[in-house]
């Protein structure tokens, strides 16, 4: 059997910023990564994403983006 965990990254409780995360079996998936138009007291920020510092230490795991 497959061992299957699903994590949200960001968007939850907001508009935009949205990353879900799904691993299957050490495999992981991202699907919707999207970002975020900043405030316009970020001034100089182009855009809002989540906090990726998972999986960028788990970057060989990664398969595909969806």
């Amino acid at each position: 059997m497959s061992r299957i965990s699903f994590c949200a990254l960001g968007g939850l409780g907001e508009n935009g910023k949205n990353m879900y995360v799904v691993e299957v079996d050490g495999r992981i998936f991202i699907l919707d990564a999207g970002l975020k138009n900043p405030s316009f007291d970020l001034y100089g920020i182009d855009a809002v994403i989540p906090d990726i510092t998972h999986l960028l230490e788990q970057k060989d795991r990664i398969q595909g983006i969806f």
